[in-house]
């Protein structure tokens, strides 16, 4: 699927690109929440349940618990933040550009998967209403 070639794509340039000597209070705050929040993701659906293609398959079970509570697609936050904090560190225009590029990949792969979501879990609509979809309380 062509959104997980771009996602990898630009993750792999953002991160290859973070300047560890300008490594800022916020930037490292979030990298680190990033990365603590897509292990707490990870650890609550499981290693084996772990996917790079948004499909639904049967071992698929809808997760409402842990940090799905908050957000319906904590993994992909997850990425958001630690890019973000990656593009702080060197705040240039090719770097927003991987970011703007990693967003808009990550948000045509969410809305691929929603659909999926949608046909396979009758509950997901519901779920979708209560629980924001990439970052808690906000979107």
């Amino acid at each position: 699927m062509i959104y997980v070639i771009f996602q990898f794509t630009f993750l792999f340039a953002l991160y290859f690109s973070v300047d560890y000597h300008n490594l800022h209070a916020l930037s490292l705050l979030l990298i680190v929440w990033g990365g603590v929040w897509g292990l707490w993701a990870i650890a609550v659906i499981g290693w084996r349940r772990v996917h790079i293609l948004p499909e639904v398959r049967e071992t698929t079970r809808l997760t409402t618990h842990g940090p799905y509570r908050f957000t319906r697609h904590p993994m992909y936050s997850a990425l958001i933040f630690t890019g973000l904090g990656a593009v702080l560190t060197r705040n240039n225009a090719m770097s927003w550009l991987l970011f703007v590029g990693l967003v808009i990949a990550l948000g045509l792969k969410i809305r691929y998967e929603e659909k999926q979501l949608r046909k396979h879990f009758p509950e997901y609509a519901e779920y979708s209403q209560k629980v924001r979809r990439i970052i808690p309380f906000l979107i």
